[in-house]
């Protein structure tokens, strides 16, 4: 049988941390792919629910095509073929909301990405403004989401 020799570091939130600091960068690199599950399931798909619930409402012709949004918002760019990324640009360029929540999706997953993992500092910036921005969009599910990334530290063994 297998034997499992390393375990990735498993994060928490806790409730005393109110800035991002050099701990909060390390948990992000670490569990990357949690976090931005996180982001997905917490701040794309609730907005995507909001805009879809106010298209609904307004009784517009566009609700069908905002429905799943959230489904194209998920994917990565890369692994989408030409007809799902020019759906997606439609719905970006249709909705404000949900183009800056997918930007802001982009740039935080550039942050946790490789390419700042060597300048623990430089990342901590782009975090902190990331956040910054965040808070001041407006969007009440990426202002939460803001917060709660503050808070992410690593889980003691």
């Amino acid at each position: 049988l297998a034997e499992v020799r390393k375990v990735a570091p498993k994060f928490q939130t806790t409730s005393v941390k109110e800035l991002c600091d050099i701990e909060t960068v390390k948990t992000l690199f670490n569990n990357r792919i949690q976090v931005m599950a996180n982001f997905t399931h917490e701040v794309m798909q609730q907005v995507c629910n909001e805009e879809s619930s106010k298209l609904k409402l307004s009784k517009s012709r566009e609700f069908k095509s905002f429905k799943k949004a959230h489904l194209l918002m998920r994917r990565e760019w890369a692994s989408m073929d030409d007809n799902a990324r020019q759906k997606l640009n439609l719905i970006l360029k249709k909705n404000e909301n949900l183009h800056f929540v997918y930007q802001m999706k982009l740039k935080l997953q550039d942050i946790i990405t490789a390419k700042h993992q060597t300048n623990y500092q430089n990342a901590l910036n782009h975090l902190q403004e990331w956040c910054k921005k965040a808070e001041e969009s407006g969007i009440a599910a990426l202002e939460q989401f803001s917060m709660k990334l503050k808070r992410y530290s690593l889980a003691e063994v």
